[in-house]
Order: structure tokens, then C-alpha cells, then sequence
């Protein structure tokens, strides 16, 4: 078959079937071209700025945190930092792993649930916050600790009394008659209602969150319920515009951004289309950062879809979590992706993602999907299902080709574990007997997987 037939199918109708070529950039892409991109780039000397506000006891100053331009997802942050400092294998500056486990999400690239101690001991959760402001609210205090301390050192002291005879203890619990009252029960009482107080008893962290918010916003006090899920978003937001013009200075400062994107975006198509059917086939980019390195890719293809599905840095960008299974809790769905996504009307411009392998919308098939410098991470999974999905990946003719730069000696050998784990995954969502653990190696023997160096 010659190249010109290779390239087109769907004769029997008279149509020809251009090939189309699906790119999917992630961070590793920027920081190939000198960007320092990466969340830890951001974050770290936003930790210093944190450190530098808490004091050795402790004590936290909550006015300066808002007017440095923290956030509480900051602090959230640095409560994971301390996490990663005692050997609790936590990536402490991913904040999409960081708002899953908030919501009490745990994935597998974070070991937060491999310690069960760490989540009341150290992490910073929605239900640990919640639960400070509910005995703030109680005591009318933000130094919940202290009260809690203090309110079972009295507790404490009531029961020896009560063990002791002693009957001034009744008459604090305004209790008048100790011969109609019952010791047992009210002993029992003032046990439950310790152990209830210890199991509202914040860690540090968590504490310092929890006053942050009730000093930024007051109205979590009145309604942790209502106003928490809310608050924790314009938080989000705020951090996201901070990032966003971090990215914009950093593009900026980088005077040779330009030329390397482009060289590099030149070898992806190159490592991907034949040269002599770059005139006819069809490329769409699916960019997961936020800048646009699309010069040389407009001149050379001039139709090309361009889509940058979580904002540009013309306008913002978005942080979340993957939607599949949290699209019905009404505290975590604005966090994630799918409902950031579809509220912010972003999405495809003309056409589709992908196309399946029989003629598609504007007679294209995908005929391959390109992945480079994406962590494959769970956090958009969504989107690799849906894709492989729409090619049929199982039963069609795309190809999936994995290139990655070799910065590190262990690189490949990462690159080919983090790509059997998302096949593995996505061939055990088939839900079909057989198909869970050999998508990948179906798609070795048609030659449909390739990894390889660029």
C-alpha cells in the first residue's frame, strides 16, 4: 500500500478519510523549554513568605497571610510539607492531589492513605475544618485547642469527684438531690462528652487554617456548613490568578520561550506525521498548561484546533480535581474540573478532540495520539477515557505514542511505568472479561504503543 492510499480510507463511498493527529502537552513540555512551570517553582518561595509569619510556638500572624497574597490553600500546602518532612511519601506542592485529599480523596501518584495516622495527625481535611469551626462556635473562641484542653481537664476534674464522693461536684453540674440522681449515667455523660471534645480536636494545621478563614471571613463562623465549600473556592480562585501572573512573568522573562516551543512542538509533529503526509493530515493540540506555544504550528497548519482546556494566561487558569464520581456531592463538584471547565463555556473550538476510526466529522480519523510531558496523573483522567472511548482504543486502528526527553537517567524507565498504569486503569473500566490486563499488551502486538525518546 502506498502512502498516498495509507492515508485515506473510506473509498467505497467516495470519499477519502484524512488522517488526524492528536498532540497532548502537559507541564514537562514547558519546563523542557526553561520554564520554571512547575507548582513547586510557585509554591516554594510562597512557603518561605509562611514560615516567616509563623513563630516558633506556633502562633500565626492571619492579617499579613491575606495581604502577602496567601491563600489557605497555602497553608494547606505547608501543612503537607511537614507531612513530606516526616517521610510520609506526600508530593506536598501538587495542589490538585492536595484538594482530592482535602475531600477526603485519596490517588494512587499520593500516600496519604497509607497512613491512616496522618489524617487526623497532620492533614488539613474539609471534615477536620469543619469540625473547628463547629467547637468555635461552641466556644466562641478560634483558640479551640486551648478550650478543648481546658474543657477536659474540667471534665476530668468532675468524674474524680464523682469517683471521690464528692458531692459539691453535683452541685456544678447543677444537679440539686444526689439520691435521685444516677453517678453511673451522669459519669457516663461527662465520658462521652470528653471524648467527644478529643475527637473534634484539630492538629495544627488545621487550627491555623481554621483561624485564617474565620479572620479572613467571618461568615464561616454563622455557617461552617453552607459558607466552608464556597470560601475554600474564591481561595482557589484567588491562588489560581497568583499562579497565573507568576506564569506571565516567567514567559516574559524567558526571551528564547518562543523559539524552543516551537522547535519542540516541530519534533512532536515530526515524530508523529510521515513528512510527505503532513500536507493533508489534520492536528489538533491538547494542551494542559496554560501558555500557548503555537507559532510555528499556525504557520505550518493553518486549521489546526488549539485548545488549552484549562485557561490561557490571557485570562485564567484552573485548578481541580477529575470529576468522574464527584459530580453528585455538592461540596466537591465546584472543584472539579468538568464543572470548571463546562461554567467557564472553555472547550473545543470547531470539531472534536478525537474522531473515531471509521470516517468521522469532516471525513478525519484519529489515526494517532501523541503524549508528552504529561504526568498521566489521576487528576484528568476524564479526559483519556473519554478520548480513548471516542477511538474505540480496544477494538479501532489509533495509536498511542508516548515521547518524553531524557533529562534523567531513570526517565524511561518512569515513562513506561506511568503509561502501563493508565492502561491497565483505563483497560479495567472496559468493565468486558479479559480486557482489564492485556490492553496494553494488545496494543504491542498491533504495534499501536510506542515509547520512545525524542
Amino acid at each position: 500500500m502506498s502512502a498516498e492510499d495509507s492515508r485515506f480510507t473510506g473509498e467505497d463511498d467516495g470519499k477519502r478519510c484524512r488522517n488526524h493527529h492528536l498532540i497532548v502537552v502537559g507541564n514537562g513540555f514547558d519546563l523542557s523549554c526553561g520554564l520554571a512551570s512547575s507548582f513547586k517553582d510557585f509554591f516554594e518561595p510562597r512557603m518561605k513568605v509562611i514560615d516567616s509569619l509563623v513563630s516558633e510556638e506556633g502562633a500565626c500572624d492571619y492579617g499579613a497571610i491575606k495581604a502577602r497574597g496567601l491563600t489557605a490553600w497555602d497553608l494547606i500546602l505547608r501543612s503537607r510539607k511537614d507531612m513530606e518532612a516526616r517521610a510520609f511519601n506526600v508530593n506536598w506542592c501538587d495542589v490538585e492531589t492536595a484538594i482530592a485529599n482535602v475531600f477526603g480523596i485519596n490517588l494512587p501518584e499520593d500516600g496519604i492513605d497509607d497512613e491512616g495516622v496522618m489524617i487526623s495527625d497532620y492533614a488539613v481535611s474539609f471534615g477536620s475544618l469543619q469540625d473547628y469551626f463547629y467547637i468555635a462556635n461552641e466556644a466562641n473562641a478560634l483558640n479551640v485547642s486551648d478550650y478543648i484542653e481546658n474543657r477536659v481537664d474540667e471534665i476530668e476534674r468532675l468524674g474524680d469527684g464523682i469517683d471521690d464522693g464528692n458531692q459539691g461536684v453535683l452541685s456544678e453540674l447543677s444537679i440539686e438531690d444526689s439520691e435521685s440522681s444516677d453517678d453511673s449515667e451522669v459519669y457516663s455523660a461527662l465520658l462521652r462528652e470528653g471524648a467527644r471534645l478529643l475527637g473534634h480536636e484539630p492538629n495544627p494545621w488545621t487550627e491555623r487554617v481554621g483561624h485564617y478563614l474565620a479572620h479572613a471571613f467571618p461568615r464561616v463562623l454563622e455557617d461552617p456548613e453552607g459558607q466552608l465549600s464556597s470560601i475554600l473556592m474564591s481561595e482557589l480562585e484567588r491562588m489560581e490568578h497568583y499562579f497565573n501572573c507568576y506564569l506571565k512573568d516567567e514567559v516574559a522573562r524567558n526571551d528564547g520561550y518562543s523559539d524552543c516551543s516551537d522547535n519542540l512542538m516541530r519534533k512532536l509533529i515530526e515524530h508523529t506525521v510521515a513528512p510527505d503526509g503532513v500536507p493533508d493530515d489534520a492536528v489538533t493540540v491538547l494542551n494542559f498548561n496554560y501558555t500557548s506555544p503555537y507559532r510555528w504550528l499556525k504557520q505550518r497548519f493553518g486549521d489546526a484546533d488549539l485548545v488549552n482546556i484549562h485557561g490561557t494566561l490571557d485570562g485564567e487558569c484552573i485548578f481541580g480535581i477529575d470529576g468522574s464520581g464527584n459530580l453528585d456531592n455538592r461540596d466537591i463538584l465546584p472543584f472539579t474540573k468538568t464543572y470548571r471547565v463546562l461554567k467557564s463555556a472553555r472547550g473545543v473550538p470547531s470539531g472534536s478532540i478525537a474522531y473515531p476510526s471509521q470516517r468521522g466529522g469532516d471525513g478525519l480519523k484519529t489515526s494517532s495520539i501523541v503524549f508528552f510531558g504529561h504526568s498521566l496523573s489521576r487528576a484528568d483522567y476524564s479526559y483519556f477515557e473519554s478520548i480513548f472511548s471516542t477511538v474505540d482504543l480496544y477494538n479501532g486502528h489509533t495509536s498511542l505514542v508516548f515521547l518524553y526527553s531524557s533529562y534523567a537517567k531513570s526517565v524511561r524507565d518512569s515513562e513506561v511505568a506511568k503509561v502501563l498504569a493508565l492502561l491497565d486503569y483505563y483497560g479495567a473500566s472496559l468493565g468486558i472479561a479479559g480486557r482489564s490486563n492485556n490492553l496494553a499488551h494488545k496494543l504491542m502486538l498491533e504495534g499501536r504503543l510506542v515509547v520512545r525518546e525524542i
